[in-house]
């Protein structure tokens, strides 16, 4: 092998090993096993998302998760839901880590905490300006229910959003998350006159 070939491999392998040590996977479980019980919190409008981090670049991180608010394809309000990097508490210890999302929607109002494995965030709550019955939360994980993260890059987990309505008169949820189309630009590109997106950024 000449040492030109053998220099190429080395510099592929070396990035190679620096994107993965780099790079968190996100996976999305249930966050109710009980599927009865789901069935009850699914018809009172309460949705419970647990997303795990794995990955050799995960231990001695920090994490960000935020609500971004969008009217008429505008972004018009961002509030920090919890903010890990403010004190070295929340540091992750090791190579692996879950949150638990919850969502609540009811009384014109959505309700939404996240829980780690030793905290709480503070519940915040966020008006809405369509029927209450018409939101939902959606994920954007698709079928693999998992994504790979690198660090300092914002990617958006979920929508609580309201359908995009077609001229034959139905209506679509998933057809907005799984359709490709960048989070921000989802209320432009369906008309939706009004979502909030929550996204998360490893530091």
């Amino acid at each position: 092998m000449g040492k030109r070939v053998l220099f190429i491999l080395l510099l592929t392998w070396t990035t190679v090993f620096a994107w993965a040590g780099d790079t968190i996977r996100l996976q999305l479980r249930d966050g109710v096993a009980d599927k009865e019980l789901q069935e009850v919190l699914f018809f009172e409008n309460i949705f419970v998302e647990q997303v795990d981090f794995s990955g050799s670049g995960l231990r001695g991180k920090s994490y960000a998760v935020t609500l971004d608010e969008f009217k008429e394809g505008r972004l018009v309000a961002s509030s920090v839901l919890f903010d890990g990097t403010e004190d070295d508490i929340f540091r992750v210890k090791n190579d692996g880590a879950s949150l638990r999302f919850f969502f609540k929607i009811a009384g014109q109002k959505l309700k939404v905490s996240l829980h780690g494995s030793f905290f709480s965030s503070k519940t915040k709550y966020f008006g809405l300006d369509a029927d209450t019955d018409s939101y939902t939360v959606k994920d954007f994980f698709g079928r693999s229910e998992e994504m790979q993260v690198g660090l300092h890059e914002r990617r958006a987990l979920f929508a609580v959003i309201t359908p995009t309505r077609h001229v034959d008169g139905t209506a679509s949820y998933c057809e907005v998350v799984q359709s490709g189309v960048r989070p921000e630009q989802l209320g432009d590109y369906f008309h939706i006159p009004h979502y909030f997106l929550v996204s998360i950024e490893f530091r």
